[in-house]
């Protein structure tokens, strides 16, 4: 079915500003001034070569400093901690927990338990190092939709280049540390800055190829020059120690700009309709050309291929349902649905005109707005998940579109994962790479090829993207962390470790 372009445009920009609304910005409260406030509020650890030093460093940027050095009899770089406090009670810590240093024989027999005493950095650093190897891991399951964005940006036409584009411009907002001449820079105590660090805008930088991907060392890296090290991007140490909502908003505007220009996976999508997927093994994967595969053959090899990416895309099942269902009650409350013999378009600019005059009405309610505004805003976001759901063919024992395969009249689910292997199919290998990083509904948003609407996006988008301070990746990271010897596991943190990765996957 033809898909109409004022709803591509409008699926774009819904989706588009939603990934930049939470960008990752952190911002560090001032210090108080004056009468020191009652409750403490944040809490810092710095490291330098003296305690005078770490001291000093935490003075000059606001924090409060509690004498003392942490390290004290356990390494060579002095750990001091700073606070930072505030007058309002909901913002004070009211708990903390630190790595156990294991117990003293004295403390052990107060508490009836066994002494714990020492440290270990060797384990700790064994730890960084399993979190490297799963990282790589993931590196190389997430390079298709990396090339595509390449690949899309450099090919210079259609809806999959600007798309790249609008994910460049958008990359660009985060940049990779600062570039060093050193293997490692100790000047700030709190920032121990790796040699890796290119300076490069992030957008710029992932358009280059990456040193996972040249299979490089650290030694191989090493031995380039200044110049040709600040060229080739350590996607490691990004996901390592990068903030994590960073990280995780540029891993999802990767995954914005996947998608090949084969018209868009939702029109793939609607040539598959009603296909045997089975009975054409040897088109979907050419590879088994010749095999002459049994039909339960290849229905495995379809789910070996497809099935754990058709399952993350099931998992959304109810949700989308759930969006689609709201959208319609919307309509039928509001007497926006499409009315008998009333042409697409006119459905379409009537729907528009409404929720235009909701939009206007949320900004003259200003923070305040109402719950009948706040229902409107939301079918608004979803409306093109609505329309687009409505053109794509998808048949079935539930109806002819794929709005009727989330919600058939018949009252059915098929939320099976087996009914989303086309859909898994029709994604292109970038997509089916970045299927953690966006939602069914982003994928139907951003699904079909419509030529202009992501140039539109970009216009609506590029006063806002001009305002956005530019954001270190590792903007409130203590990165001396991920150092080797700058931190030490006790025996009992050790023995807990064991039963849990202290690197969790948001690190």
């Amino acid at each position: 079915m033809k898909r109409k372009m004022q709803q591509r445009a409008l699926s774009l920009l819904v989706a588009a500003a939603a990934l930049i609304s939470g960008g990752g910005v952190g911002t560090i409260r001032a210090a108080a001034e004056g009468k020191p406030e009652p409750y403490i509020s944040e809490v810092f650890i710095a490291y330098g070569a003296s305690e005078d030093e770490a001291t000093q460093y935490l003075t000059n940027n606001g924090w409060e400093p509690v004498k003392g050095n942490l390290n004290q009899g356990k390494s060579k770089t002095v750990a001091v901690m700073g606070i930072r406090r505030t007058s309002k009670k909901d913002e004070a810590i009211t708990d903390m927990a630190v790595m156990n240093m294991g117990l003293t024989q004295e403390q052990a027999e107060k508490l009836g338990m066994e002494a714990s005493v020492g440290y270990s950095f060797k384990d700790y650093d064994q730890l960084v190092k399993e979190k490297k190897v799963e990282i790589n891991e993931f590196i190389n399951s997430f390079l298709p939709a990396i090339r595509e964005y390449r690949e899309n940006y450099k090919n210079g036409k259609g809806e999959a280049h600007q798309r790249a584009v609008l994910a460049h411009d958008l990359l660009n907002l985060y940049y990779d540390g600062h570039a060093k001449v050193e293997r490692f820079v100790y000047t700030d105590p709190s920032e121990l800055v790796s040699s890796h660090d290119t300076g490069q805008k992030m957008g710029d930088l992932l358009l280059g190829a990456l040193m996972q991907e040249k299979g490089m060392s650290d030694s191989d890296y090493d031995a380039l020059n200044a110049n040709d090290r600040v060229k080739i991007g350590d996607l490691q140490q990004i996901i390592l120690e990068g903030s994590a909502l960073n990280v995780a908003t540029i891993e999802q505007l990767i995954a914005l700009s996947t998608d090949t220009e084969e018209g868009g996976w939702l029109t793939r999508l609607s040539d598959l309709s009603g296909v045997d997927l089975a009975s054409n093994i040897e088109y979907v994967l050419p590879e088994t050309a010749g095999q002459n595969l049994s039909r339960s053959a290849a229905q495995n090899e379809l789910d070996l291929k497809f099935g754990d990416c058709a399952k993350k895309l099931a998992s959304s099942y109810y949700d989308v349902r759930s969006d689609l269902m709201f959208v319609q009650s919307y309509l039928e409350a509001n007497d926006l649905m499409q009315k008998d013999g009333e042409k697409e378009e006119d459905f379409c600019v009537r729907a528009m005109e409404h929720f235009n005059n909701v939009l206007e009405i949320e900004n003259e309610q200003g923070d305040e707005i109402t719950y009948e505004t706040s229902e409107g805003i939301k079918a608004y976001s979803l409306f093109p998940l609505y329309i687009e759901t409505q053109h794509t063919d998808y048949e079935g024992e539930w109806g002819s579109t794929l709005y009727d395969f989330f919600d058939p009249e018949n009252g059915e689910e098929y939320n099976s994962y087996t009914n989303f292997i086309p859909m898994a199919v029709s994604l292109s290998a970038g997509q089916r790479a970045s299927i953690s990083f966006l939602s069914l509904s982003d994928l139907i948003k951003f699904g079909c090829d419509a030529e202009g609407a992501v140039a539109t996006v970009r216009d609506a988008m590029a006063e806002q993207v001009s305002k956005q301070q530019e954001v270190d990746v590792y903007t409130g990271v203590n990165r001396a962390i991920f150092r080797d010897g700058m931190v030490a596991l006790t025996n009992r943190a050790m023995m807990e470790s064991q039963q849990k990765n202290p690197f969790d996957d948001s690190t």
